[in-house]
């Protein structure tokens, strides 16, 4: 889970959809490739 430490923004609401909050972060957000 070291996205936490790159996207410290997704702590503040985890129900945004592959974290809103932090365009670009969707990346360490989705290990599964969808």
């Amino acid at each position: 889970a070291t996205w936490i430490t790159m996207c410290p923004l997704l702590l503040l609401d985890t129900r945004m959809p592959r974290g809103s909050l932090s365009p670009g972060c969707e990346e360490h957000l989705d290990p599964a490739g969808t």
